[in-house]
C-alpha cells in the first residue's frame, strides 16, 4: 500500500449501541451483540438509575411504565409516555477489506459515477433563465 492509499474497510458485523442523549455520565452506555439484549439492558439500567430498587409491595412505588418506540433508525425509550433520552441503534463494525471486496467496492463506485455522469446538466445561467421564463 502506498502512502497515498488508505486502508479499505468492509463491514464485518453489527453491534447495538446504547446511549443517553445529552448525557456523558449515564452508566448504561454500552455495546451489545444483539438488539433484544441491548433493549433489555438499556431499560433495566434506566429503571435502576431512576427508580433504584422499587418495593413491589409498596403501592406508592409502582413499577415504571417503560415502552420502546422506533424513530427513524433507532429505538427510543419512554417512561410513562415521556422521552427518556435513552437510545439504541445499530452500529457496524468494520475490518480490512479483502482484495475481492475492494474490487467490488471499486466497481460499485464506478457504476455510481457513470450513472451520475449520465444525468442531464444545466448551467446556473440556464437554470435562472428557466425559472424566470417558465415553459407554458
Amino acid at each position: 500500500m502506498t502512502q497515498q492509499q488508505t486502508a479499505r474497510l468492509a463491514p464485518d458485523h453489527i453491534v447495538w449501541s446504547v446511549w443517553m442523549e445529552d448525557s456523558d455520565s449515564w452508566d448504561g452506555v454500552g455495546l451489545y451483540l444483539d438488539e433484544q439484549t441491548a433493549l433489555t439492558h438499556a431499560a433495566a439500567d434506566y429503571a435502576m438509575d431512576e427508580y433504584r430498587y422499587p418495593d413491589p409491595d409498596d403501592p406508592d412505588q409502582a413499577a415504571p411504565n417503560l415502552t420502546w418506540a422506533k424513530r427513524y433508525s433507532r429505538w427510543c425509550l419512554a417512561d410513562d409516555g415521556q422521552d427518556t433520552g435513552i437510545r439504541v441503534a445499530e452500529a457496524p463494525v468494520y475490518r480490512p477489506a479483502t482484495a475481492d471486496e475492494a474490487a467490488a467496492q471499486d466497481a460499485e463506485r464506478a457504476r455510481q459515477e457513470a450513472e451520475y455522469a449520465a444525468l442531464p446538466r444545466m448551467s446556473t445561467a440556464e437554470a435562472l433563465e428557466a425559472l424566470a421564463n417558465p415553459a407554458p
